[in-house]
């Protein structure tokens, strides 16, 4: 081979070698970020689940308090039929699942955090091109965690979700017949 050959080979190879570098360096900064976005999802999936929490309990004393007005209809049916008073009666309450259940199940985001700073720990390979990919594959397997971590809450959000859903399809309907009630009262 030409000493001319030679120069343009090892330009090319040098060349390569570069793109290869900025190609892993790019690819380990890609999986930082979405290491990064999935903690921040994280986040905001488990102050999703605290809000789900509270609307829930909400809803349920809702409900509870329709009970008693429901109780007081019937009151003031009674007086404006017989003049006469009954005390509501009161239900009990509903029992919810202590909070702390609900959260030992919950994503844990300190543990999709640590997860995202512990993935560029350096290996013993001296070659930056293989410590990149070798950053790469971990942080791959990380975001591979985080996603079922994710998943996993989103599935737990669900039946939530959907025990909302009903409860407020029950408290509308609750409201909407004790308002006709109470009309239908105020007409008389």
């Amino acid at each position: 081979m030409s000493d001319r050959a030679r120069a343009d080979f090892q330009l090319r190879r040098e060349a390569l070698e570069r793109r290869m570098q900025e190609s892993s360096d790019n690819s380990q900064r890609l999986v930082e970020e979405s290491l990064h976005v999935g903690a921040a999802t994280a986040d905001e999936l488990y102050r999703q689940g605290e809000v789900l929490d509270r609307t829930e309990r909400r809803l349920d004393d809702i409900e509870d308090d329709l009970k008693t007005t429901r109780h007081h209809i019937r009151g003031i049916k009674s007086i404006f039929a017989s003049l006469f008073s009954r005390s509501p009666k009161h239900e009990g309450k509903v029992e919810e699942a202590p909070l702390g259940e609900e959260r030992s199940e919950r994503l844990d985001t300190s543990v999709v955090r640590e997860k995202a700073d512990l993935m560029w720990e350096t290996s013993g390979s001296e070659d930056p091109v293989e410590r990149n990919l070798e950053g790469v594959s971990r942080g791959l397997d990380q975001l591979k965690v985080v996603a079922e971590a994710l998943g996993n809450e989103l599935d737990r959000q669900k039946p939530h979700i959907e025990r909302i859903t009903e409860k407020t399809t029950r408290v509308d309907d609750q409201i909407r017949d004790q308002d006709r009630q109470i009309r239908k009262i105020l007409k008389k």
